[in-house]
């Protein structure tokens, strides 16, 4: 994880430890603490080699969006046609990580 977290960084990705196996933040902070310095990265992994990942969106991370795409068949949740549905409205997202 710890690789994985140093190779985000290195790549502009402001990352954050999270709880082993959750989407839980480890520091009190969380997404605040979010950051690309190496050195604190480092001292995260090196403390819970197991930590999860966080990676912080928009500014910190160079612009960064996610779009969630919910699948819940029993509510009627499709979001690849949604996602589907907007693309042939607004055109192709970009290629993207």
């Amino acid at each position: 994880m710890k690789k994985s977290a140093l190779f985000y960084a290195k790549n502009g990705l402001a990352v954050f430890p999270l709880l082993p196996h959750s989407k839980k933040p480890a520091t009190e902070n969380g997404f605040y603490n979010a950051t690309t310095d190496l050195e604190q990265i480092e001292k995260w992994w090196n403390k819970n080699p197991n930590y999860n990942i966080g990676i912080a969106t928009g500014k910190l991370s160079n612009g960064l969006v996610v779009i969630d795409v919910d699948m819940d068949s029993d509510k009627g949740k499709v979001g690849y046609e949604t996602l589907k549905q907007w693309e042939r409205e607004n055109g192709p997202l970009p290629d993207t990580w």
